[in-house]
């Protein structure tokens, strides 16, 4: 049977599940800086040192599954640090081939409400002592007589049209505004008095907190290729609060856990159904951890700036068709085809394979969905049943995927890149350095740590894995209570998916060294603010 014979020609497009994030506790979570002898460090105003710990298990566990679509899904306000801080977790979560899609905010169902009558609210709300706090609720009786001077407030909370989502964070973070003090500051006025209406509109609705009303905007403006909703948060009200406002037609599913208590809690949580990524899909997230593997390569090696550099680019170039193609199986897998037929052989008759070649050949029978799609069994080509590829396996994998094939569309291997339309990515610049900024320090005002990103060379159906790894030589981080702290040595990139292939990539390129720690960060847990994440 040929393997194009078998596809498809039922497209359920590009359907693919979306994760809502929390971040304290849950994505992100503070420690304290020490130094050699285990002592806190101070910045210069005296406030102790502070770093940021990504709990980079949950994201490889996401993205080992398919899911690289997301929303940060973050109860804050509006400050400096809070913005700046979610703009470097922004641009990690981006190097790690995930996409950031905006980050919701209680902030956004008010955002573009009057400011002074906000604000009059806000005011009229605390001078009559009202608490909204479950649990320290007090003078909830005077509320009702407040709210009938204030009806225009009435009206947006009972609007079926919801505000944007994620509107506060992109205002608040435009060079103009979050370069200027004056303007930074009246945006956080504005958006504590949002935070505040918001938690009277949660209490007036009965729902338990605001993360039920993000929810619900978000509901309102579901993109139409999400399959399925994950929302992470390791404060179970939170859930519940989701858990209010679930409305089918696609799943939801709510993960708790606590990043500080145990840094597997969230990966462990996580029950994802492989069925939520189409195979469309999951042809395009191929097409990405390629890339991104070879950007790995390039980065990596002393000549790799040189020697993969064309890699790189054809990487990218095919990406970028694939991303163009059609939403249906058969138009995404041609663009593939369309790269094998380019490849030479040599002189004997066999393939002359790139690292490319290889990556994309070995991410494809890796993925169950895509190989059974394709009338492949991974079985006839791999080393075993871990996937792995040898060399007469590439060889043999590729002559059967350009078996000439009968029937089904046009042949979309003859259209060149130029015919296609599709226009030529310009390849980053590689940066001098590998470090990505992944610390920051709370109130410090010194330049931010940085770390070292130690990739492996290895790919299953994500890119390669990754060792997160502090770069102060003179410092180590806190964990533990806020009496007793003890040290923060690692936090690893790592899944079982990925143990299956941890070596794939030496059949491409030589070893290099790495990290052998393999203990697991101890982190300390600060306390939840009213204005925590």
């Amino acid at each position: 049977m040929k393997a194009e014979d078998v596809i498809s020609t039922n497209s359920q497009g590009r359907k693919r599940p979306i994760a809502l994030l929390d971040m304290d506790h849950t994505l992100v979570y503070t420690v304290y800086v020490k130094n050699e002898q285990g002592e806190r460090i101070t910045d210069e105003t005296g406030e102790l040192k502070t770093e940021n710990v990504y709990n980079v298990k949950l994201l490889n566990k996401l993205k080992a599954h398919g899911i690289r679509d997301v929303y940060l899904f973050t109860d804050m306000t509006i400050s400096k640090t809070r913005l700046e801080d979610r703009l470097k977790l922004i641009k990690f979560l981006e190097e790690q081939a995930f996409t950031v899609h905006g980050v919701i905010t209680p902030l956004d169902f008010f955002w573009n409400f009057d400011t002074k009558a906000l604000r009059e609210f806000e005011d009229a709300t605390l001078r009559a002592n009202i608490v909204f706090t479950a649990g320290r609720q007090k003078n909830i009786h005077l509320l009702d007589g407040i709210i009938k001077r204030f009806t225009k407030i009435i009206d947006q909370m009972n609007r079926k049209e919801h505000p944007s989502i994620g509107v506060a964070f992109r205002e608040a973070t435009e060079p103009q505004k979050f370069s200027n003090p004056n303007l930074l500051k009246e945006l956080q006025l504005h958006g504590n008095a949002c935070k505040h209406a918001i938690d009277v509109m949660s209490l007036l609705k009965e729902v338990l907190t605001c993360k039920g009303i993000m929810f619900m905007q978000f509901i309102a403006q579901l993109p139409r290729w999400a399959s399925a909703i994950y929302v992470f948060d390791d404060i179970k009200e939170n859930n519940e609060a989701v858990n209010q406002f679930k409305t089918p037609p696609i799943p939801v599913y709510t993960v708790d856990g606590e990043f500080s208590a145990n840094a597997n809690t969230f990966a462990e949580n996580t029950k994802i159904n492989p069925e939520d990524v189409s195979p469309e899909a999951r042809l395009t997230n191929i097409a990405k951890d390629a890339f991104f593997a070879m950007e790995s390569l390039r980065k990596e090696k002393t000549l790799g700036s040189y020697l993969y550099k064309t890699e790189c680019q054809q990487a990218l170039n095919l990406l970028a068709q694939v991303q163009a193609a059609q939403d249906s199986f058969e138009d995404i897998f041609f663009i593939y085809i369309t790269h094998f037929k380019k490849i030479s052989k040599a002189f004997f008759g066999s393939y002359q394979l790139s690292a490319l070649d290889k990556c994309l050949l070995q991410l494809i029978i890796e993925d169950e969905i895509v190989s059974k799609t394709l009338g492949i069994n991974p079985l006839l080509f791999s080393e075993n049943s871990n996937s792995r590829l040898k060399d007469e396996s590439y060889q043999k994998l590729l002559e059967h995927l350009l078996l000439p094939h009968s029937k089904g569309k046009k042949n979309l291997s003859t259209i060149s890149l130029h015919e296609s339309n599709v226009q030529i990515p310009k390849l980053p610049t590689l940066r001098s350095s590998g470090n990505i900024p992944l610390f920051s320090s709370g109130k410090n005002k010194e330049k931010q740590p940085t770390t070292r990103i130690t990739r492996r060379r290895s790919f299953s159906d994500t890119q390669p894995s990754l060792d997160v790894i502090p770069l102060s030589p003179k410092t180590k981080a806190n964990s533990q209570d806020p009496g007793q702290l003890e040290t923060l040595t690692q936090a690893r990139l790592t899944t079982d998916q990925q143990l299956k292939t941890n070596q794939v990539l030496t059949v491409i390129a030589e070893d290099s060294e790495d990290s052998n720690s393999d203990s697991e960060p101890v982190l300390e847990k600060p306390s939840h603010g009213s204005n925590g994440f």
